[in-house]
């Protein structure tokens, strides 16, 4: 899927400027294409095939890493903790918003 770099960096909850510096690392390795978008001032990101590639084998090693750190905690533990996680990026996601919607009122 086509996204643009204000997408992804909502959905990351990153910083433009942080993500562009990421982006252009992996345009370089060949694992995305970064294009002009339709208003030219967007910027689309695409998974190049060698990205869809490494994305194919790095999928079940998060999954296997995931299966490993469930394994060590109790249910209660886990769900904790990925309670906690979920808050936390809530909190995160909230206070971009504060910070986007104080800018656009200077």
């Amino acid at each position: 899927a086509r996204r643009t770099i204000s997408e992804l960096a909502d959905i990351l909850v990153l910083d433009q400027s942080s993500l562009s510096r990421n982006l252009a690392v992996l345009e370089r390795e060949g694992y995305v294409k970064l294009t002009a978008g339709d208003d030219k001032r967007q910027r689309v990101v695409t998974l190049t095939r060698t990205g869809r590639g490494l994305l194919a084998k790095g999928v079940p090693v998060w999954k296997k890493a995931q299966s490993e750190v469930a394994s060590l905690m109790s249910g209660s533990d886990l769900e904790h903790s990925m309670s906690s996680l979920r808050k936390m990026t809530k909190a995160a996601v909230a206070a971009r918003a504060d910070t986007r919607a104080a800018r656009a009122s200077r």
